[in-house]
């Protein structure tokens, strides 16, 4: 008997684990602060790492069904106003069992009434925004993604520095060639003009003495 009444006990503190304490937060987190809280506790517990383990297996389902709840905005209403209060049970069997009357909240009505028919499951029959691997997947994939890019656009920035260093360079290498050109064309072309036109003074009394002996 005494064993029986342990265990009814146990039992009863499992069934009424408040999801807040389960991820270790405050009921005013902020839905950024409960999605960290459950990666965190999710890839401490979970069953890869901890194989074998029933304790480390029930804190990860106890985890997953308190982000179940309070990752979601529209449930974790619900949750504060006490029409989802158990661990155990599916959101869904939790809402099937609660009284209408107690929710005299319209808003709380038609979130309750349109959870249903929004769930949709994956092949194993688990919601996808559930699954941890899958979650760590695209976790994991949207931030290499982000650092691709960040790559990319760096990577494109440099090239566009480096081509914009060498064009400038190439100009004033050019600038300097026609530069160079020009000096050398004034420098020469001068007394090349002035040799052709005029003679020099010894090759002038030359050609007088000639016509003089003539």
């Amino acid at each position: 008997c005494w064993l029986l009444q342990r265990a009814k006990i146990s039992t009863s503190s499992t069934l009424l684990a408040d999801h807040y304490d389960v991820l270790g937060i405050s009921r005013k987190a902020t839905q950024t602060e409960i999605k960290a809280a459950y990666y965190r506790l999710s890839m401490l517990y979970h069953p890869d790492k901890n194989q074998g383990s029933d304790s480390a297996a029930l804190k990860f389902r106890e985890i997953t069904q308190a982000y179940e709840v309070l990752g979601n905005y529209k449930l974790r209403r619900l949750y504060d106003k006490g029409v989802i209060h158990t661990t155990t049970e599916r959101p869904e069997e939790s809402m099937r069992g609660a009284e209408p009357e107690e929710e005299d909240d319209p808003s709380t009505k038609f979130y309750k009434s349109r959870f249903t028919k929004s769930t949709v499951a994956d092949s194993d029959g688990r919601s996808p925004i559930y699954n941890l691997d899958e979650w760590s997947r695209i976790h994991y994939a949207n931030t290499f993604q982000r650092r691709q890019n960040a790559k990319e656009k760096y990577n494109r920035t440099k090239k566009q520095e480096k081509d914009g260093r060498l064009m400038t360079q190439n100009e004033i290498l050019l600038f300097l060639i026609m530069v160079a050109t020009a000096l050398v064309f004034l420098k020469f072309s001068p007394e090349s003009t002035f040799g052709s036109s005029k003679k020099s003074p010894t090759n002038q009394k030359e050609t007088e003495k000639d016509s003089t002996k003539t």
